[in-house]
């Protein structure tokens, strides 16, 4: 069976980087509220030129939230095989090192603009306070440090709901039974 495949130019999409940013500490997660639309939604953004993924959405999240994070090495699986460094490492454990690779990738189409969003999981200090002005003048964003328990039911996304909950399981450990 022939792979499905579907070809995109770059004046047709847009590739944006967020973050699921847990405290483990306090096992709270950062969500913005958008007053504008009324929705529970994670920070991220497009990336500009020559701008890494993952510094996109490092950069994306402290814009949107004043809050400056980091991207927390995880055990999530994924695909990308190991470098030759890491293999030499890694030796005969068999087991994947630590990594900060994206966690999912989700694409939607708006406008007739497909957006190609990475997400990465982060770390931040959910007691220290946010750094003002960092948002865009059309951004009407409030900053909220949800509950573990409680994010994935305030996703307004469905797809943000599954993401929020796999970074929470991977960071925390906690089962989806138990959010």
């Amino acid at each position: 069976m022939p792979s499905r495949q579907s070809l995109h130019f770059s004046s047709q999409f847009v590739i944006s980087c967020g973050t699921v940013t847990i405290d483990p500490t306090t096992k709270k997660v950062l969500l913005i509220f958008n007053r504008t639309s009324k929705q529970h939604l994670l920070p991220k953004g497009r990336k500009n030129t020559s701008e890494t993924l993952e510094s996109a959405a490092v950069r994306e999240t402290f814009e949107e939230t004043g809050i400056r994070c980091e991207l927390l090495p995880h055990a999530f699986p994924h695909r990308a095989p190991l470098s030759p460094e890491a293999e030499k490492e890694n030796g005969e454990a068999g087991e994947k090192p630590l990594g900060t690779e994206p966690i999912a990738v989700q694409q939607r189409n708006s406008i007739g603009v497909w957006k190609i969003i990475f997400w990465f999981i982060a770390k931040a200090d959910s007691t220290i306070a946010k750094v003002e002005g960092t948002q865009e003048a059309y951004e009407n964003y409030d900053t909220i440090w949800a509950d573990a328990n409680a994010a994935p039911r305030m996703m307004t996304r469905q797809g943000d709901k599954e993401i929020v909950t796999k970074a929470i399981e991977t960071v925390l450990g906690v089962e989806k039974s138990e959010l």
